[in-house]
């Protein structure tokens, strides 16, 4: 008897719970403007751009100045180089890599110059960005590839991050292009792709 009488409270708590959710569902934003609290004060015109477009229509009369630059290293870039290493980065990603609009590209940096150009190269090719924590294990940037069915791994071409980059993609069983950020690159590995060069190359601008 008590467990029949257990089971009858739990059968009405369940359906009253699914009650109330549904309930719920429909006040939230998405269904109902009603439900939006707004301000006396007059709403601002926001404009529906991209972030790229913004950037770049605001940056015209400081091309001279420095955009970014590496606390550690010196390493700095003016906003007119900041833009145009953007857009060949962009280029690149869709006339050489032969990506498609929506498409992912992972980032494996710490916060360095070259990753707010690459941000903006990416988000310019209309792609789309998802970004790892540079300290993550080899399984954890796995399992990110796999999950965000990334197309373009760009990454350090240094130490740990560059070892862990290359364990992660091998474990994809893919051949996953690696874009990797320095001077050098060594050549043993045809997947790795200089990002240096590919950031200055200018035809791609057409």
């Amino acid at each position: 008897m008590l467990r029949r009488a257990t089971l009858c409270l739990v059968g009405k708590a369940r359906r009253h719970f699914h009650k109330e959710f549904s309930n719920f569902r429909w006040l939230c934003t998405a269904a109902n403007e009603q439900n939006i609290l707004k301000s006396d004060v007059l709403e601002l015109d926001i404009p529906r751009t991209s972030v790229h477009e913004y950037f770049y229509e605001r940056i015209e009369k400081f091309y001279k100045y420095t955009a970014v630059e590496c606390s550690e290293t010196g390493r700095k870039y003016s906003y007119e180089e900041v833009r145009c290493k953007a857009r060949n980065l962009s280029k690149y990603l869709i006339k050489k890599l032969k990506l498609q609009k929506g498409d992912v590209v992972a980032i494996l940096s710490p916060n360095i110059p070259e990753y707010m150009i690459t941000c903006l190269g990416i988000l310019e090719a209309g792609l789309v960005i998802t970004s790892m924590n540079p300290i993550y294990t080899a399984d954890e940037v796995y399992k990110q590839l796999v999950d965000s069915s990334a197309k373009v791994l760009i990454t350090l071409n240094d130490g740990a991050i560059s070892k862990t980059a290359k364990t992660a993609v091998e474990m994809t069983k893919k051949q996953l292009p690696i874009i990797v950020i320095k001077d050098k690159v060594s050549t043993q590995n045809t997947n790795l792709l200089n990002y240096m060069k590919i950031s200055q190359i200018i035809g791609y601008l057409k």
